[in-house]
């Protein structure tokens, strides 16, 4: 079975998906910008109270982050819980991110 084209349309100032990281997505089903708004909507509440339920963590460790961002997206995205591996406007170089 062939995967459906996934069509996303960015709002002026979005910052796009390299065509490798679209590559990543997990389910299927997913065709619409605004399907995919509500899946990692759902994941990011659940992420939340993942993160509530944590004790003492220290929010600027990296090892934490990561988790977080595999809690929040990681039946979303395959690449959930890495760093960047492509430059996105964030105001670092995506090399540089760690430091």
């Amino acid at each position: 079975m062939t995967k459906k084209k996934l069509e996303i349309h960015y709002p002026a100032g979005a910052t796009p998906l390299e065509p490798e990281e679209l590559e990543g997505l997990i389910p299927d089903y997913i065709t619409t910008q605004g399907e995919l708004n509500e899946l990692e909507q759902q994941y990011i509440q659940n992420a939340v109270l993942w993160a509530r339920g944590r004790k003492a963590v220290d929010v600027t460790d990296a090892a934490f982050l990561h988790e977080l961002h595999k809690q929040m997206f990681g039946k979303v995205w395959k690449w959930a819980g890495r760093a960047r591996k492509s430059g996105k406007n964030i105001g670092v170089d995506w090399h540089q991110i760690a430091t």
